[in-house]
């Protein structure tokens, strides 16, 4: 009789035991270690070479007679639920212009001189109350005006030394007030618009260029020095999209051009938060106006799309990556399900060229440091599609808008900008 050989069972790699983590990058392209779990239920790196083919000639009638690698980056889709804490690195990402804002408490100072952006150590009139791991909020001018909140690594009398990881985004004129939001019983708001400039952008100073992160994907499959981990650096959003339906929760997607596949300098660890997802009857919406001014409650689903023009750019440098990647136009686009429709609003809006205000809020329902809400405000909503809608028992309409760029929904960079989004949680800096 011969003898039955049984296999050797081969290592297995859960896919429900993978991570995704995320880190704003220092520098554009230079990788960093995850610092925040993104929880995501879709991942789908594709490293993307530019394939080259040699068809010269050679007496034969082959036409390809070699395949060359020319340029190498990767390209990324992605989607999960919105969770409050997370939500801001991607938002960061494909906007770019962020200011801060919290409540305070003492101690106080000023600023003894004038402060450029990026810069570690911050001159101060009394430092010494400031102390390692304090969160502090820096004013523009005086104690008005936009913010910027900076974590504390230590302080002389005369100095206050910033964590490598958050220099200042702004510049600060002297007297300006330094102040701690440590310890405080509230949570801070962080507000996302347009990037017109150079302001408040900390990476590198590069006009328009929002910042970069690192995407490092954990899925425990080994390799040589692979720290069971895939990373993608240089992480550059071309589109996000967010979305409400009355019967699910709040969603997002995304798709994402980086640099290609490459091994993180050590295994990610999860560090996943206890903030929980939204449910989208949670939400408000306000139509021609704001949610307390002109509420709306016969929208079943709206979704918010912003798109990026992403281009990496390979030159002749010797190296397979590309040189940089660089962020072009921005636009945004809004879809909305009214249903059912009572009467014909919507179909108004797009008949006259009404271009109402649009904004929607959810709220957690909680009070304090515990508090998450989402604020997404549109100042011109253009409606270029309204058709009536007979899928349901009931008459509905389904819209979609252009999100006109205007003066009002711009943050500390100003120019324009489409929306901004504004996330209240306990996330004192992304």
């Amino acid at each position: 009789m011969t003898a039955i050989v049984v296999a050797t069972p081969q290592p297995v790699y859960p896919v429900s035991e993978r991570f995704i983590g995320v880190a704003r990058e220092i520098t554009y392209g230079t990788p960093v270690n995850p610092g925040n779990t993104l929880p995501l239920t879709s991942f789908q790196p594709q490293d993307k070479p530019v394939w080259i083919m040699d068809e010269a000639w050679r007496g034969a009638m082959a036409g390809e007679y070699d395949m060359l690698q020319g340029p190498l980056w990767a390209e990324t889709s992605m989607g999960g639920p919105v969770y409050g804490d997370t939500i801001g690195h991607l938002l960061y990402n494909i906007l770019g212009d962020y200011t801060q804002s919290a409540s305070t408490v003492a101690p106080t100072t000023t600023l003894s001189t004038a402060v450029a952006a990026g810069l570690g150590t911050v001159p101060v009139a009394a430092g010494t109350s400031f102390t390692n791991g304090m969160y502090a909020q820096i004013y523009q001018a005086g104690a008005t005006g936009p913010a910027e909140i900076v974590q504390v690594a230590s302080s002389t009398s005369t100095t206050v030394v910033l964590n490598t990881a958050t220099p200042t985004r702004f510049a600060h004129s002297s007297g300006a007030t330094m102040v701690n939001t440590s310890g405080t019983t509230t949570s801070f708001t962080n507000t996302f618009s347009l990037l017109n400039s150079t302001v408040g952008q900390g990476n590198g100073q590069q006009s328009g260029q929002p910042p970069s992160h690192t995407f490092t994907d954990r899925t425990q499959v080994p390799g040589v020095g692979a720290n069971l981990a895939a990373q993608y650096a240089f992480g550059c959003l071309s589109q996000l999209t967010l979305t409400g339906s009355a019967q699910g929760i709040f969603m997002h997607s995304a798709n994402l051009t980086s640099f290609a596949y490459a091994q993180p300098s050590a295994a990610p660890t999860a560090s996943v938060s206890s903030v929980r997802a939204t449910p989208n009857w949670r939400s408000t919406v306000g139509i021609n106006g704001t949610v307390s001014g002109s509420p709306v409650n016969d929208l079943a689903e709206w979704e918010f799309t912003l798109s990026r023009v992403v281009e990496p750019l390979p030159t002749t440098d010797g190296t397979q990556s590309p040189y940089t990647i660089a962020r072009g136009k921005f636009t945004a686009t809004a879809k909305l399900t009214y249903q059912p429709s009572v009467d014909l609003t919507a179909l108004t809006y797009m008949l006259n060229n009404t271009q109402p205000q649009l904004q929607i809020v959810y709220s957690n329902g909680l009070s304090g440091i515990s508090n998450i809400t989402y604020t997404i405000n549109v100042n011109l909503g253009a409606y270029d599609v309204a058709n009536i809608n007979e899928s349901s028992a009931l008459f509905g309409y389904d819209v979609t808008a252009k999100l006109i760029a205007n003066t009002t929904n711009v943050g500390w960079s100003g120019g324009y900008s489409p929306l901004s989004v504004s996330v209240v949680n306990a996330v004192a800096e992304y």
